[in-house]
């Protein structure tokens, strides 16, 4: 979706901004640093909202 979205806005017809949310369920193991990094060399504006549902469901 996030391609499909930067082509669209790359082609200048229509004027948007993209800011990507992801929610971080604290799971353990997920390694944190591979979608700021994505979104970082792809220079897309991004927040991370830290919830831990994970301990929640378990």
């Amino acid at each position: 979706m996030l391609d499909i979205l930067l082509d669209i806005q790359h082609t200048k017809k229509y004027n948007f901004e993209i800011i990507v949310v992801n929610l971080d369920q604290k799971q353990p193991g997920f390694p944190k640093h591979v979608l700021p990094n994505y979104l970082e060399k792809l220079g897309v504006l991004f927040q991370i909202v830290q919830k831990d549902t994970y301990s929640i469901v378990k």
